[in-house]
């Protein structure tokens, strides 16, 4: 080869991209760069990708024949059921979500400022990926993302919003009321868009103090302001897919309450807990998961010794919610304003979020970029 022709191969080298069409997006995977005036080319690979495709690209394969047997991994979900394995968008894929209880799903997430990937064991909390979810309007695919443990120690007496004091904290630190005042006689105790809980999560209507207060510049800066549906949640249950659609409906809803608020964040949805179980309870009531179903779900928690709220209100009546019990069975027929059970935030991150190290395993867990 002349010498002419060997620069021109530099050159062409030195801009010359591989570019990988992934999920109907185009990301520079490799590049080849010249390191020195030879025809020798470097391979380097990018250090940051965006989480949702790093995620996307986890999905595992998934037999039907062998769902007894499934120990955990993310799977994709269309409008009807399960895939298996599926990649292809053609199959109208709604969602991929981490279901069973062996899943690499684990982020490091609300640190303190300055840290680096090396101290963030020591200064970030620990949250799991829940799963990728399509932005309706937008079209972009979010991670939505729950804290691995119930809030506790941080969760204040009361909390003033809008003039008005909303008791917080249940008889413990780790436990706390979804709302406690009705602001007018026509306003009812369990719509959640005037809930003393979501005032205190999103820190709303005070000049100081709240939960999304509390997280660094950063991490906050990742945190997308979304939908959160809020469809009822019948005291006698319903299968899972029935419930999801349920929860994303305006016609299930008691008396005027809200179907929706617009928020940074907010609480799990019933559907997320029930996906995340082994699929061979997807088609049974989700009242009827009991505790051998906690224990197929990688949502279960060592101490998970108290119930958990849920955002979701009930259908029946204007004053109860829908919660996760202890033993891991699910109720809609609790009162917000007397009752105060754990509380486990959970966010979407925004579509430009990047995994920039760690692979999504409990020991290594994903730290996070802008």
């Amino acid at each position: 080869m002349s010498i002419r022709n060997q620069k021109k191969l530099i050159i062409l080298l030195a801009v010359f991209t591989i570019i990988v069409i992934a999920f109907n997006k185009s990301y520079a995977l490799f590049q080849a760069t010249a390191v020195s005036d030879k025809p020798v080319v470097q391979i380097t690979t990018p250090d940051k990708l965006p989480l949702s495709l790093v995620v996307k690209n986890k999905i595992v394969k998934y037999e039907e024949s062998s769902k007894d047997t499934f120990q955990g991994g993310l799977i994709a979900i269309n409008t009807d059921s399960f895939l298996y394995n599926e990649k292809d968008s053609s199959q109208n894929i709604r969602e991929y979500r981490y279901s069973g209880l062996n899943v690499d799903n684990y982020v490091y997430f609300n640190c303190k400022d300055e840290t680096t990937y090396e101290t963030a064991s020591s200064n970030c909390e620990l949250w799991r990926i829940i799963g990728v979810f399509k932005n309706n309007n937008s079209g972009e695919e979010k991670v939505k993302i729950v804290r691995n443990e119930v809030l506790n120690g941080i969760l204040p007496e009361f909390y003033k919003a809008y003039s008005r004091q909303y008791q917080i904290k249940g008889n413990s630190d780790n436990t706390a009321y979804w709302n406690t005042l009705q602001i007018e006689y026509d306003y009812n105790y369990n719509d959640w868009s005037y809930a003393g809980l979501r005032y205190w999560l999103n820190s709303l209507g005070a000049s100081t103090g709240g939960y999304l207060k509390m997280f660094n510049a950063v991490d906050k800066n990742m945190i997308e302001k979304e939908v959160w549906h809020l469809g009822g949640y019948p005291y006698d249950g319903n299968s899972l897919d029935v419930i999801y659609k349920d929860e994303r409906s305006s016609y299930y809803l008691y008396g005027g309450n809200s179907s929706s608020s617009y928020d940074e964040i907010g609480l799990m949805y019933p559907s997320d807990y029930g996906y995340s179980a082994n699929s061979n309870y997807w088609d049974s009531n989700i009242n009827d998961y009991d505790e051998a179903a906690k224990t197929t779900s990688w949502l279960q928690m060592a101490n998970h010794e108290n119930s958990e709220w849920f955002i979701s209100p009930s259908t029946d009546d204007d004053v109860d919610a829908a919660y996760w019990t202890s033993n891991g069975g699910i109720g809609g027929g609790v009162s917000v304003r007397s009752n105060y059970f754990g509380v486990r935030p959970a966010l979407y991150l925004k579509a430009s979020v990047k995994k920039s190290d760690g692979d999504g395993s409990q020991s290594n867990p994903y730290f996070l970029s802008a």
